[in-house]
């Protein structure tokens, strides 16, 4: 019987000790896991307060009267962000091809790290939506934001995917005291028609003619020229390469 209680004993002792270097163990995992999220970026979806400084240049292109309480955005801030360090951060205006974007797009985190910028991007901001509420809201978040965090307003930038990526360039034309520059992927707009070369079809998806819903004057493109920088990618697999490879080439 003495035998038995000692086995037991052994047995219990054996499967305490154990349990407790598990939960050390995993207490540290813990911590680890716990110091990485505190190291990482911020990311949460915000609505802005009503009231809305507009800009100086109002283009009669952009609608500023969106009801912006209502409005919502995903906003991505990086682990080195601070009050104190503000002034060195730049920002991204993202205006996707759907309504909504959850998360950064893909091998964006990286460069946004390096070059030290925030990132938003407008939801329920889709290919569906007009060009001016698309801008509108563009304009609400970059202005809302360099407000709030006081962001170097040099390094400010219009981007889009798709149809986004037309409404960073209608920002680029009609925005340009406010945006510096645009990151075009798959999608551009110009202020006329341009030769054909590359493209198959002058038609967009809605049967409108492709890449001329930019209204602009001389004036107008000669302060564009003189402020903004577009850089506008795509290729072979983008249904529209030769669209964008002709206002490239005998547009900007």
């Amino acid at each position: 019987m003495k035998a038995l209680k000692l086995f037991l004993f052994s047995i219990v002792s054996f499967l305490l000790l154990t349990a407790l270097v598990i939960g050390l163990a995993y207490g540290k995992q813990l911590t680890a896991v716990f110091d990485v999220w505190q190291n990482y970026s911020k990311q949460e979806f915000v609505h802005f307060d009503s009231a809305f400084n507009y800009p100086i240049k109002r283009s009669p292109y952009i609608d500023y009267s969106l009801d912006i309480a209502n409005e919502k955005y995903y906003v991505w801030i990086p682990p080195q962000f601070s009050p104190e360090t503000a002034k060195e951060f730049g920002l991204i205006v993202f205006t996707d091809a759907s309504d909504w974007i959850f998360h950064l797009p893909s091998d964006w985190q990286s460069v946004l790290l390096k070059r030290k910028y925030l990132f938003v991007a407008s939801q329920n901001a889709g290919n569906q939506h007009n060009f001016p509420r698309r801008a509108g809201l563009a304009v609400i978040a970059a202005l809302k934001l360099c407000e709030k965090y006081s962001l170097d307003k040099s390094r400010i930038y219009a981007g889009g995917f798709s149809g986004g990526a037309r409404t960073a360039s209608y920002l680029g034309f009609n925005q340009y005291d406010v945006f510096r520059g645009t990151i075009q992927d798959c999608g551009t707009d110009f202020y006329r028609k341009v030769d054909s070369k590359f493209r198959t079809s002058d038609l967009d998806t809605a049967g409108q003619y492709y890449g001329t819903a930019i209204l602009s004057n001389a004036v107008n493109n000669e302060a564009v020229k003189a402020r903004m920088k577009f850089a506008i990618t795509t290729g072979p697999g983008d249904f529209r390469y030769g669209n964008i490879k002709d206002i490239y080439t005998f547009g900007f």
